[in-house]
């Protein structure tokens, strides 16, 4: 029923469609439609008990829409023709009757609607409820039945849970089992006689072992793993034991082979083939299960162990082919080079390196890491030579061939071959061995050199014999200076061949210096040469030009230190002897001399000519005991003033440090020399005026208490006359013009070099001018115009001019 209602009401919507209506009405048809509902509207509607007869208003309402009605309807009421009152009343009756029902037809049609909707709202109502009922019945079976779902998905997930957590459970447990299962194959592997290291499974059978290995050791919270661990590592060694007898096999297979070849004196290529060449036959194989082994050996002390034990065999093997033949070559080696020690060890280095580097080429063609066993094993070769050449070492005496040794091991040997750090690793801790002892030698042989020949050097006449040797060169230069200038170069070649190599050695140490620049501060006279030179002072120069190549910084610091300081006092008693046998002054021109050259050739040595010496002072230790002895009474006070205490706080020696500079010992004898030089010489130029003016310094002292402020009249004094003090004046200037010529020749004789000859009489000059100058003051000041024309002082621009004639007379 709801289904038609529903298709009624869809076509009533339908009636009137715009698009496609169902009872579609014409223009004309409309227009009527709406008059009549306009007269429709204007028509009142009368309801019961709502109609007032004394309303005027709707008395005129009603009679004008009769009247408007009547018109119209005339025809419709007026078909019958009324004849009497019987009639008309019965039409009335029928008129209003159909009235009535025109006026209840609306309401009459609207309430038939009414009732038709209430039926239909009540059929609807009662399906309503009767739905609700069936949906509140649906949403009952909806909520058990969701109810009893979600139960269900619940239960599904946590059944899934349950069965993803028995899963890996049962993945770990196959996982953690599948160790233990490896156990039976890999027995039964390891068990069948044709296994064996060439077999392709065998690497990766001992990667299963070593995963089986940590695993276990990793969970020996297990059951039974400990027992596992053990039987897996019985495997371990059984398969470790297989590598082990292979390669032992095979080194000591190889080593018969070509042990009795090695009888029969080969050649140097076919030694090489016999001893490398054949011996890397196996090379491959061997490598690798070596390279197995050493990525596995820092992780378990089994690999480690069978490490050792191939190391241990291929050593042993190689010192069996390598140690006769180099025990044979190094006293081939011995015997050839008996006399010539520098040779010889140039030779058996040189051997040594290329055994080396052979040596380690061979191992890396077995082994992969390099190991202390490759450098202990290449150090007992090395040691063979080192063996040889220890006594020669100990019994050399020369200094030359020490040095000579020294720079063949420190240069060729070690620096040389520095780029090969790895290859001649061990060869360099046995050459360095040898450098050290070399050095130690050396050093030994050098304390006893400076001792021996150089301060306690015992000098021949003609070593002395100063200044005639330099007079001799000096007469020899100016004898060349005449001839012409090819004889001149021929004979200044052969002056230059008096010098020895040394003197190119020391020249050569700073390969900075400037040739000229020595020349101009020493000199370039034939004097100058180095044969010239006092013997300790040459070997001094010499000994240091060794040692500076041969010897660390440290070491020949503290040598060089010594050598200075013994050629100092040699050259003080050598300076000693020639002022003995000639003059103080050739004695102190002689020291200046050799003690300037030693000065300038020790330049070019780039390092501190110093050393620091500790030494105990026990200056302190005396004066506590003292005072200890004085405070017996306390000696156990028991507070601060214990003497005891007192002792033990003051009387500790102190450690006192040192420094002695050798070079600044130089220079400061060079100080002292020159220094007694210029008083020696000033006093013996001016000896007459220096008496004389003690004389008057007396006479003013002696004088000064009985004057009481009188002018003292010194030319009454018998030594102070004017005639006198002419004299003494006169005799001072005849002093200067006969000696100073004298001494700047010794100057120019001895030093060779005129701006050093200038230095060192420049303060004598001062001393002459200054002497001059007091004495001028005192006759000026003391004397009369008259007295001091009689005396004739000369003034300071004449002595100038005296002192510039007598030094550049030209």
């Amino acid at each position: 029923k709801m289904a038609n209602d529903r298709r009624h009401l869809e076509n009533l919507k339908l009636w009137e469609d715009l698009n496609s209506p169902i009872a579609p009405l014409s223009n004309v048809q409309r227009d009527g439609v709406v008059e009549l509902t306009a007269l429709a509207n204007k028509w009142p509607l009368l309801q019961a008990g709502n109609i007032a007869l004394n309303d005027s208003e709707s008395k005129e309402n009603a009679e004008k829409g009769f009247k408007e009605t009547q018109a119209s309807q005339t025809d419709i009421f007026l078909k019958d023709k009324i004849d009497n009152a019987q009639q008309f009343f019965s039409w009335y009756s029928s008129i209003e009757d159909e009235m009535c029902r025109d006026g209840d037809a609306v309401y009459q049609n609207h309430i038939r609607k009414l009732k038709k909707h209430s039926d239909e709202f009540g059929c609807m109502l009662r399906e309503i409820d009767q739905t609700l009922n069936e949906l509140k019945k649906l949403n009952e079976q909806y909520r058990f039945v969701s109810n009893k779902t979600n139960s269900l998905h619940e239960s599904c997930e946590e059944l899934l849970l349950d069965q993803k957590k028995l899963n890996k459970i049962l993945e770990t447990v196959e996982t953690k089992l599948e160790y233990f299962d490896e156990y039976d194959k890999l027995s039964t592997r390891l068990s069948v006689p044709d296994f064996n290291i060439s077999n392709d499974t065998f690497i990766p059978t001992l990667k299963k072992l070593d995963e089986c290995i940590i695993y276990m050791s990793k969970n020996l919270n297990y059951k039974e793993s400990p027992v596992y661990l053990t039987k897996f590592k019985l495997l371990l060694g059984k398969a470790l034991a297989m590598i082990r007898q292979f390669i032992v096999v095979s080194f000591q297979r190889t080593t018969k082979q070509v042990l009795p070849e090695t009888e029969t004196k080969l050649s140097s290529a076919d030694t090489f083939t016999l001893f490398y060449g054949k011996f890397r036959s196996n090379a491959s194989r061997i490598k690798v299960l070596v390279a197995e082994i050493e990525t596995r050996a820092e992780k378990f002390p089994e690999y480690q162990q069978i490490l050792i034990e191939c190391y241990n065999c291929y050593f042993d093997q190689r010192d069996i082919l390598l140690g006769p033949s180099v025990d044979a070559a190094i006293s081939e080696l011995a015997k050839r080079y008996d006399r010539d020690h520098c040779t010889f060890v140039r030779s058996g280095c040189t051997f040594l390196i290329h055994v080396c580097e052979d040596e380690y080429q061979l191992f890396c063609q077995f082994f992969n890491d390099e190991t202390e066993f490759l450098v202990q094993f290449l150090e007992s070769v090395c040691m063979k030579l080192y063996d040889t050449l220890r006594p020669i070492f100990v019994h050399i005496q020369h200094l030359e061939t020490l040095a000579e040794l020294c720079g063949i091991l420190r240069i060729e040997m070690l620096e040389d071959n520095r780029h090969e750090s790895k290859k001649l690793e061990a060869f360099s801790n046995i050459a360095s061995q040898m450098l050290q002892d070399v050095q130690e030698r050396l050093v030994y042989r050098t304390h006893i050199y400076i001792r021996s020949d150089i301060l306690n050097y015992n000098p021949s006449p003609g070593d002395l014999a100063y200044p005639e040797k330099l007079e001799m060169m000096q007469s020899i230069a100016e004898s060349l200076q005449d001839n012409e200038r090819l004889v001149r170069s021929d004979s200044r070649t052969s002056m230059i061949s008096l010098g020895s190599v040394t003197s190119q050695e020391v020249a050569n140490i700073n390969c900075n210096a400037d040739l000229e620049r020595r020349k101009s501060s020493t000199g370039n006279s034939p004097a100058d040469l180095l044969g010239m030179w006092y013997p300790p002072v040459r070997r001094t120069l010499i000994c240091l030009s060794k040692l500076y190549r041969c010897l660390e910084r440290p070491i020949f610091q503290g040598l060089s230190q010594e050598v200075l300081s013994m050629c100092s006092r040699s050259l003080l008693l050598a300076g000693k002897t020639v002022s003995q046998n000639k003059t103080p002054v050739d004695g102190q021109l002689f020291q200046i001399k050799h003690l300037l050259i030693l000065r300038e050739q020790i330049a070019p040595f780039q390092a501190e000519f110093a050393v620091k010496e500790t030494s105990l002072d026990f200056t302190k230790v005396r004066s506590a005991a003292v005072t200890l002895l004085q405070k017996r009474n306390k000696l156990f006070a028991m507070n601060s003033n214990n003497a005891l205490l007192e002792f033990l706080v003051d009387g500790a020696p102190q450690v006192v440090e040192h420094y002695l500079d050798s070079k600044k010992e130089v220079d400061t004898q060079l100080k002292d020399v020159c220094e007694q030089f210029i008083t020696q010489t000033s006093q013996a130029l001016l000896h007459p005026i220096t008496d004389f003016m003690k004389k008057v310094e007396s006479y003013k002292t002696l004088n000064s208490g009985h004057l009481q402020g009188k002018a003292i009249h010194l030319p009454a004094q018998p030594f102070a006359t004017p005639d006198n003090v002419r004299e003494v004046s006169n005799s001072t200037l005849k002093l200067i013009k006969t000696s100073v010529p004298p001494i700047l020749n010794s100057l120019h004789l001895y030093l060779a070099n005129h701006e050093t000859e200038i230095i060192l009489f420049r303060p004598v000059r001062s001393n002459i001018m200054s002497s001059f100058q007091a004495f001028s003051m005192i006759v000026t000041g003391m004397y009369s115009e008259e007295e001091q024309l009689v005396i004739a002082c000369p003034s300071q621009e004449q002595l100038s001019l005296l002192l510039a004639s007598l030094i550049n007379p030209n």
